[in-house]
C-alpha cells in the first residue's frame, strides 16, 4: 500500500475516531470516573452474513455500557476479504484485514474469520459461549493497564490532539488521537 493511500487511511481513521469522540462525550461527562478502558475491537464484513447479530451486540455495548468498572471502547472494524465477485465493502481495508491476521499469529488461532472480537489484543471473544464473554470481560477489568508516555503531540483543533506515543514492552511508535477539556 502506498505512502498516499496509508496516510489518506489514518486521517480518516483519525476523523472517525474524533466523531466518536465527540458523541461519547455526553457519556464522559454524566460518568466522572469511567473505569479501566477495555478495547473490544469486531472485525466484520458487509459481505458477512453472520456479522449483523455482533454488529448490533457491539452497538449496545457501546450505548449501554454494561460492564462494571470498565469503559468499553469499541471499533468496528471491516477486513476486505469479502470484497469479490465484483462487489466490495466500502469501509474495508487492507491494513484491517493485516491486523487482524496479525492477532491470529499473536494468539495462535488456525485463521481469521467475521465476525471475530478481540478484547484488550489478547484475548478472543465468541458471543456464542456467554460465559466465556463475562470470563474474557472480567478477566478484561481485572488486567493490568499498560502504562503509555508521549514521544509526540500536536494540537490540531482546539479540543483535538494528535499523539504518537510509545508503550514500554513496543518499541514501535504508535498513533492516538485525544479530546482534551481546557478552561
Amino acid at each position: 500500500m502506498s505512502y498516499r493511500k496509508h496516510a489518506l487511511f489514518l486521517l480518516l481513521l483519525s476523523l472517525l475516531l474524533v466523531c466518536a469522540a465527540k458523541q461519547g462525550q455526553a457519556q464522559a461527562a454524566n460518568a466522572p470516573n469511567s473505569g479501566t478502558p477495555i478495547l473490544i475491537e469486531l472485525f466484520t464484513s458487509e459481505g458477512c452474513s453472520s456479522c449483523p447479530p455482533a454488529d448490533a451486540w457491539l452497538q449496545k455495548i457501546d450505548a449501554s455500557q454494561p460492564i462494571s468498572g470498565a469503559q468499553a471502547i469499541v471499533l468496528s472494524e471491516h477486513v476486505d476479504y469479502w470484497n469479490h465477485d465484483g462487489w466490495k465493502d466500502p469501509y474495508s481495508s487492507s491494513l484491517l484485514t493485516e491486523r487482524q491476521s496479525g492477532y491470529a499469529r499473536a494468539m495462535g488461532l488456525n485463521s481469521a474469520y467475521t465476525p471475530q472480537l478481540i478484547v484488550n489484543g489478547r484475548s478472543e471473544l465468541r458471543l456464542s459461549d456467554p460465559q466465556q464473554v463475562s470470563q474474557v470481560l472480567l478477566k478484561a477489568v481485572k488486567a493490568p493497564q499498560v502504562p503509555v508516555r508521549p514521544l509526540f503531540c500536536e494540537r490540531i483543533s482546539r479540543q483535538t490532539e494528535v499523539h504518537r506515543s510509545a508503550m514500554r514492552m513496543s518499541s514501535r511508535p504508535s498513533l492516538s488521537i485525544t479530546r482534551s477539556r481546557r478552561s
